[in-house]
């Protein structure tokens, strides 16, 4: 694991089509959703990713080619292109559902990558526009791999505070999706997170997003 296309990125996805039922969790992402409004609704959310520790070293010596402890704009450049560019082949391990249709983004946006108290940290906006209907709008946003190569927690979710925010009534609820389970190989358990059970059976996490127009 030299470089970082043997390890998350590169790797787990070409996993994913031959162990898909068979494999288990190798890294380990926890996730927090930012959801960003304007004057017509929802305009789309900020994702953070924080990698673990055997992921962030594997990054920083690959990248970090200064070791100053940051990235340059072409070691981000790096980063994007080698180590995150190709999850646009798995729409980035997100589904949006709303109405009963599930959105899977073909694209994001404003993708930047940090070292902060020696974590890695990907941050990066997906597009998502949902205007307020007169019931209100429910929307679920999931974020898991569907080989479980990679074990994603969404640990927070809010509203980007900015002068649209007010006009809304937002509320948020992180629960697991029952009606959705991935089935992996519990077998040869190296590393784990933290309070985890690793039955065979996982539930993904989603953020529930509701909203309204104030008054």
């Amino acid at each position: 694991m030299s470089r970082i296309k043997k390890s998350l990125i590169i790797s787990s996805l070409l996993l994913i089509v031959s162990i898909k039922a068979y494999s288990h969790p190798h890294t380990f992402i926890d996730s927090e959703i930012e959801c960003e409004f304007d004057t017509s609704g929802l305009s789309g959310f900020w994702i953070n990713w924080t990698f673990d520790p055997m992921f962030t070293s594997s990054i920083i010596m690959d990248y970090d080619l200064d070791r100053d402890g940051a990235f340059s704009e072409k070691e981000r450049l790096d980063i994007e292109e080698n180590a995150f560019s190709n999850l646009i082949n798995y729409n980035y391990f997100i589904y949006i559902t709303e109405n009963r249709k599930t959105f899977r983004p073909e694209i994001v946006t404003d993708f930047h990558a940090s070292i902060r108290d020696e974590d890695i940290i990907y941050r990066f906006f997906v597009p998502y526009e949902s205007v307020p209907t007169e019931k209100g709008n429910n929307v679920f946003i999931a974020i898991y791999d569907e080989s479980f190569f990679c074990d994603v927690a969404i640990n927070k979710a809010e509203k980007v505070d900015n002068r649209f925010s007010d006009k809304f009534k937002i509320d948020m609820q992180i629960r697991k999706n029952e009606d959705k389970t991935i089935q992996y190989d519990n077998a040869f358990q190296s590393v784990t997170r933290d309070g985890a059970v690793y039955s065979g059976f996982v539930n993904p996490q989603e953020l529930v997003l509701r909203f309204s127009e104030n008054g």
